[in-house]
């Protein structure tokens, strides 16, 4: 009868053992894991900062251009319509040259 108790005892302390060691091999993968979502975590923080910080460049970037954009469109403006002004002067002095040519002919 001692010997039962005994060798149940002992069964008893084995399991026991063999679930605090699953317990720690648990715990440590928990911690495995916890370290690993931190450094994602700072990773993806990370990588939304230098997103924004590209954005706002980028933002920066575009006014710019479109500024640029919207100076060129009137400097074009302007030459085109300097351009029809001598055109239009030019055909006036052609044509003011062609009538004196007949008058002296």
């Amino acid at each position: 009868m001692e010997a039962d108790k005994i060798e149940a005892l002992t069964d008893h302390e084995c399991r026991v053992a063999e679930l605090q060691l699953e317990i720690n091999d648990l715990r440590r993968s928990l911690e495995e894991q916890q370290r690993l979502m931190k450094s994602t975590d700072k990773e993806k923080t990370s990588l939304i900062n230098e997103l924004t910080e590209q954005n706002q460049r980028l933002t920066v970037q575009l006014k710019e251009a479109s500024s640029k954009e919207e100076s060129l469109t009137k400097q074009l403006q302007s030459l085109r319509d300097q351009f029809s002004i001598r055109k239009m002067a030019m055909s006036d002095h052609v044509s003011h040259l062609e009538n004196l040519r007949e008058e002296v002919s």
